[in-house]
């Protein structure tokens, strides 16, 4: 029972470790409320019951905390590169007339001129400079990130333009993988051929559209649902299945972060919590298909010895 208290510091720990993961608290913490609830102890214990309640309120306040905070220095500090990210690299990019697009924010037609690039060039490359008091004036004054996403839902063929994207990127292998980086050096980083199994064979089981990981989850979540509300299924099999969609929901909660928050900025590290839970998802679900069948295999054959019996009782 109080290892839910280990579960909550790793669950603050990694939420708050990186203001993307920030979105993912409200996920780890429906399933961490599950778990808190279920094991609450019976009324009969008072004391125990108010140290346990106390203990959970003074987590659940920390995580609160961490996480407003964690947004908050998020904020002043690099929402701008994300705004100028997801507008400049990101919608222009995809849109014919990025003047119009530009009216339609409310903004200055003439920074369609920055289209293409990126927050990190030298200052003297842009019309509108990000970080400066004109951009502040030009560009962060007028709309936030939420605009954008706002945006995109209004453009329906845009956001799935760029979801198909997203998908892209997961499936491509991460650069860095697999090599050894040592000291600074001007010659090449060496492959790494140990440990790296699933690495080669990734790309075998790798999605890379959008349409395909809607499928995907959409029939794995639909199962694990149907399977918790099951009356056939045993207790701790219902739990073990909440765990797989608080797995999933993880993941998925990411997948749109980066490209609508990021344009084709950095997709494929931004993506790396997505594809270490869909490698999860995918490992999970190769387990429960051969333990299914195998399964079944087995109760044929014991209802086949079961009539053979039958048989030679009656004979």
């Amino acid at each position: 029972r109080w290892s839910l208290l280990v579960l909550a510091f790793s669950i603050l720990f990694f939420g708050t470790a990186k203001a993307q993961y920030v979105l993912t608290l409200p996920v780890l913490m429906i399933w961490w409320g599950c778990l808190f609830v279920y094991h609450r102890p019976k009324k009969s214990h008072v004391w125990k019951a108010a140290v346990y309640y106390a203990a959970g309120v003074i987590m659940s306040t920390l995580v609160i905390i961490n996480a407003l905070h964690v947004y908050e220095v998020n904020n002043s500090k690099s929402s701008q590169d994300t705004i100028y990210q997801s507008l400049f690299y990101g919608v222009l990019m995809i849109v014919e007339d990025p003047e119009a697009v530009l009216e339609e924010l409310g903004l200055d037609p003439a920074l369609a001129a920055d289209a293409g690039k990126h927050a990190y060039l030298d200052k003297d490359e842009y019309y509108c400079a990000p970080r400066t008091e004109m951009a502040e004036k030009m560009i962060y004054s007028k709309i936030s990130s939420l605009d954008l996403v706002t945006w995109y839902l209004k453009h329906p063929d845009k956001l799935w333009y760029m979801l198909d994207t997203a998908a892209e990127a997961a499936s491509d292998p991460m650069p860095d993988y697999g090599l050894y980086v040592g000291d600074k050096t001007t010659e090449t980083p060496r492959t790494v051929s140990k440990m790296n199994f699933w690495y080669e064979i990734r790309q075998s089981f790798a999605l890379n559209q959008f349409w395909q990981y809607i499928v995907f989850y959409g029939v794995l979540i639909g199962w694990s649902i149907w399977k918790i509300f099951s009356k056939k299924t045993q207790t701790r099999t219902k739990w073990l299945y909440g765990l797989y969609l608080t797995i999933m929901f993880t993941g998925i909660i990411q997948f749109p972060m980066t490209v609508i928050g990021n344009g084709f900025a950095d997709n494929i590290k931004q993506l790396y919590i997505f594809r270490v839970t869909y490698d999860m998802t995918l490992l999970i679900a190769v387990y429960l298909a051969v333990r299914g069948i195998a399964g079944r295999f087995k109760r044929r054959g014991k209802e086949e010895e079961a009539h053979a019996g039958q048989k030679e009782l009656v004979q």
